[in-house]
């Protein structure tokens, strides 16, 4: 082997070190020969792996470029006050999502154009401007113990411990 990479094995038989002189040199898997060699991985010196790319972003610890990440089993985990990030029509990177904030709250951030839940379909069920209107397709119910202790499927507006206003299926509102 020429270069600065190398393989090597260290406590022999236990385990296969393939590594570079420093960390400014990087380890790079691929297919072809020298005169077409075609890079699918590399691994940077420091220890950042990109796929698809030469290099990952500054301060990225894994990039993808092309292609989707699959999770077969298991989950994704994040440490308290982590956030998703992700690139909006400019390009820009926006924060879209903090699971679990300092406080334990989760907190979603939408862009200018608001906020589109959909269904399977989709259909939009839920729109949020950037204003804060509210828009719902398919109606709105609150269920269980609304009001007074009841069941009745309604739209309720409520303080923390008593309903203000009940708009029952039937049109009917109850104050109080």
């Amino acid at each position: 082997m020429r270069g600065l990479a190398r393989i090597d094995s260290i406590n022999a038989p236990s385990a296969l070190r393939i590594h570079s002189a420093d960390v400014n040199s990087d380890v790079v898997f691929g297919y072809g020969n020298n005169a077409s060699f075609t890079e699918s991985m590399r691994i940077k010196g420091g220890g950042a792996l990109a796929i698809g790319m030469t290099s990952p972003a500054v301060g990225v610890k894994l990039h993808v470029n092309g292609g989707d990440i699959a999770l077969t089993a298991g989950s994704i985990q994040m440490d308290n006050t982590r956030a998703l990030y992700a690139k909006n029509s400019a390009s820009a990177s926006e924060l879209v999502l903090i699971p679990r904030w300092s406080d334990n709250v989760t907190y979603l951030n939408f862009g200018s154009g608001g906020l589109n839940v959909r269904n399977n379909s989709s259909v939009s069920r839920l729109t949020i401007s950037d204003a804060g209107l509210a828009t719902f397709n398919g109606g709105v119910r609150a269920l269980n113990g609304l009001p007074g202790g009841g069941s009745t499927p309604g739209f309720a507006f409520t303080t923390q411990t008593d309903s203000c206003l009940f708009l029952d299926s039937n049109g009917t509102v109850q104050l109080g």
